[in-house]
């Protein structure tokens, strides 16, 4: 398995100066009118990525769904642990949708009545296209944002990534070789701001102030695929296959790790729970198999969607 193109020392090879912004600054993506159009629409409720504990719908026998989000993810089912942040190595994929949709998968980090999602979205009506781009998305005191386009998003500090820019390569479902990236999201134990790292060498690209959060921890954590749907039947999700619990042949997050209570990282995180809302359209598979060291624990994902 080959990674997905990093640069230890940068992310210049995302730009075509191959450099990123001059020193001093960070990048802004360029606002279009037609972005500002999009962006509106996201103050609605629609479009907004949420948690998979919003819903509780499980019947494989009964395709009609009154929500629009559907959900394929592993995620914690104990109490009383407090997560100090989470991380994961992500399947590039770029899952088909069409206007009005998207296809997140993400790592979402529950804080109380806040949280904060970290990963790669299709998302159309964000982005303007279908390619793979990386998102973040926080909801915090009551607002809510992509990436940094409000006061409780993240604050950027790397000038050589920008939010919103497209990953690649993209994987291709039955190659030898799958493309992943390597996401954080890490509570800073000194001071308590919460941390987005990226790549291998866990480069931190922006952060969350402690005070934007009022509970200082996460108590729920999960890893997979979220999609919306505003009138259309439901989007794919990963290479829009259900799972058969393979690296070749399925979208997936693997070698996830959760930073426990006294901040140290458990790689094997054993209190998980499958959860899809709709086993025709999507499906997970959680795999504790450690057949390889370098895999670690793996999260099988995605589906065909049209439900």
């Amino acid at each position: 398995m080959r990674k997905a193109k990093t640069n230890n020392t940068g992310f210049g090879y995302l730009w075509e100066n191959g450099v990123g912004c001059p020193i001093g600054t960070v990048p802004i993506r360029r606002v279009t009118k037609d972005d500002l159009l999009s962006l509106n629409s996201l103050d609605d409720d629609k479009y907004k990525p949420r948690g998979s504990w919003s819903t509780n719908f499980n019947d494989s026998n009964n395709p009609v769904h009154n929500d629009q989000y559907h959900y394929a993810v592993g995620r914690t089912n104990n109490t009383g642990i407090h997560y100090h942040g989470a991380t994961m190595d992500l399947c590039i994929t770029a899952p088909g949708v069409k206007p009005k949709q998207f296809s997140h998968s993400r790592l979402h980090i529950q804080l109380g009545n806040d949280y904060v999602q970290i990963g790669l979205a299709v998302n159309p009506v964000l982005y303007g296209d279908v390619l793979p781009r990386t998102f973040v998305y926080t909801h915090a005191g009551g607002k809510s944002c992509y990436n940094s386009h409000c006061d409780v998003g993240m604050i950027l500090v790397r000038r050589d990534v920008p939010l919103g820019m497209p990953f690649k390569p993209v994987s291709i479902r039955g190659s030898s070789e799958s493309h992943y990236v390597i996401f954080g999201l890490i509570k800073d134990q000194a001071n308590g701001n919460w941390w987005l790292q990226l790549g291998d060498d866990a480069e931190e690209i922006g952060f969350w102030p402690a005070q934007r959060f009022p509970q200082s921890f996460g108590n729920k954590v999960e890893w997979g695929g979220e999609v919306f749907s505003a009138n259309q039947p439901s989007p794919e999700m990963g290479y829009g296959f259900l799972p058969a619990a393979s690296v070749v042949y399925d979208a997936y997050v693997k070698r996830i790790a959760i930073l426990d209570d006294n901040f140290h990282f458990d790689q094997q995180v054993y209190h998980l729970e499958e959860f899809s809302d709709n086993i025709q359209g999507y499906g997970v598979i959680d795999s504790l198999e450690f057949k390889d060291p370098e895999e670690g624990h793996i999260i099988y994902f995605g589906g065909p969607g049209n439900i």
